[in-house]
């Protein structure tokens, strides 16, 4: 299973962590960089992608296109 943004796998943490990064450098959207990596260090955000992709092969998603956002 391979998940791709613009060309970059983002099962790769360095590549996630890069896309994460220009989130938080962006004042619109909120983003709580150290938040995100507390939660990857936690597993917290590892059992929130993994009930994600879970449900993408359960239901056989071809594509996903979503932003998730959580308070």
């Amino acid at each position: 299973m391979w998940a791709w943004i613009r060309g970059e796998n983002i099962f790769l943490q360095k590549t996630l962590f890069t896309i994460v990064s220009n989130l938080a450098d962006n004042p619109i959207y909120h983003f709580n960089l150290q938040k995100f990596k507390d939660n990857m260090d936690n597993g917290a955000a590892l059992e929130t992608f993994r009930s994600d992709i879970n449900e993408i092969q359960c239901k056989s998603i071809k594509t996903v296109s979503y932003a998730y956002y959580k308070k």
